[in-house]
């Protein structure tokens, strides 16, 4: 076990010692995005285990769905794997953060209702594996098989004629640009290569055909509400809805579908995006680099001598640990902050558990 002297100049490296060594580390797509971005919070999240205490509503109603999911594809009744999750997640909750969790159940199962309406018929694939922890040792350059590993939590990995293909569930607002930002994610490339390297390792000769960014927005369809004389429903062209729910609240209040042509023709024609599905593949020579930078990346924090912060106009909008890093810098009391705010977790409940969390969190 390696045992590295890191200088750092904040005080809470004596406050919340590290639980651990780095060469421990499981390796998530997430944990390089954060290491890359900010060391010091990539030491707070993973050396110290410290977590916030209450998790982002999106947060929630994506665990949710991926679980929801998970029951769909492997066969199981959505509803009683809704049920169990329900169970499991409120049986210490408060009754305040249980209302607020029966919101998100009630969202998160129609969301899944809808999605199934549209993909359940044509996903006639094999599914080989949903919703499980997949390892992989990362080979040195000599070849040889290391002892650190990867982490990725594979959303679901299914056989078609042409071969073996996974889907990465993102439950997501946020549909602008992510098939041009997809030839550099980095995180899609951890996905492709853990499967890979995982039944490369298991010996199956059946080649990965490709991967699906599976993006389904948690939003549900607005129904258009009434104008304050009740004889008409609102015509606001930017309405988050589809023309199915617009045409059933005109049928709803017996309106003339022909006095709402217009803003129906728009939904038609520019649908509001709650669904979409990008595939993308993976040469073996992209494969040969992200390998390579891996291992790079690997070698630069096993080998971490220092950490510091890499802070910016985004932090404020983006990082749990934006307040404890302006208390920290200056010179007040982050670590009291932290014990109100957060919570510790040793490095073998934290580490790489998270590797579909949005690493800007």
């Amino acid at each position: 076990m390696k045992v590295v002297t890191v200088i750092m100049t904040s005080k809470l490296i004596d406050r919340f010692p590290p639980y651990g060594t780095f060469d421990r580390l499981k390796i998530s797509g997430t944990m390089l995005s954060v290491w890359k971005r900010c060391r010091f919070k990539w030491w707070l999240r993973y050396m110290c285990g410290i977590r916030p205490k209450k998790t982002k509503p999106k947060m929630d109603m994506g665990n949710y769905g991926h679980e929801l999911l998970r029951a769909f594809y492997m066969g199981e009744n959505v509803q009683e794997a809704s049920q169990k999750y329900w169970d499991k997640r409120t049986k210490d909750m408060f009754e305040e953060e249980e209302a607020l969790f029966k919101d998100i159940r009630s969202t998160i199962e129609a969301v899944i209702q809808r999605y199934l309406e549209q993909y359940a018929e044509q996903d006639n694939f094999r599914v080989i594996v949903a919703e499980e922890d997949a390892y992989s040792h990362i080979p040195r350059y000599d070849g040889t098989i290391s002892n650190v590993r990867t982490h990725a939590k594979i959303d679901l990995v299914a056989e078609e004629p042409a071969g073996l293909i996974f889907l990465e569930h993102k439950f997501t607002e946020d549909f602008a640009g992510r098939e041009e930002d997809l030839p550099v994610d980095q995180q899609f490339d951890m996905y492709f290569w853990t499967v890979l390297n995982l039944f490369r390792e298991q010996g199956l000769k059946v080649p990965l055909a490709y991967g699906v960014l599976n993006l389904i927005n948690p939003k549900l369809p607005r129904v258009p509400g009434l104008l304050k004389n009740g004889k008409s429903l609102s015509k606001d062209k930017r309405i988050f809805t589809t023309e199915e729910t617009y045409l059933e609240a005109i049928k709803e209040h017996g309106f003339d579908p022909a006095d709402y042509e217009e803003v129906l023709t728009n939904l038609r024609e520019n649908p509001r995006p709650f669904f979409k599905r990008i595939k993308a593949f993976r040469t073996a020579e992209q494969m040969e680099r992200f390998e390579s930078e891996l291992r790079d990346a690997v070698l630069d924090i096993i080998n971490c001598r220092n950490i510091y912060r890499n802070a910016n106009f985004m932090c404020k909008r983006d990082c749990f640990y934006h307040p404890v890093c302006i208390i920290d810098m200056k010179g007040g009391d982050a670590g009291e902050y932290i014990q109100t705010n957060f919570k510790r977790r040793c490095l073998s409940e934290s580490s790489g558990e998270d590797s579909r969390e949005d690493p800007n969190n």
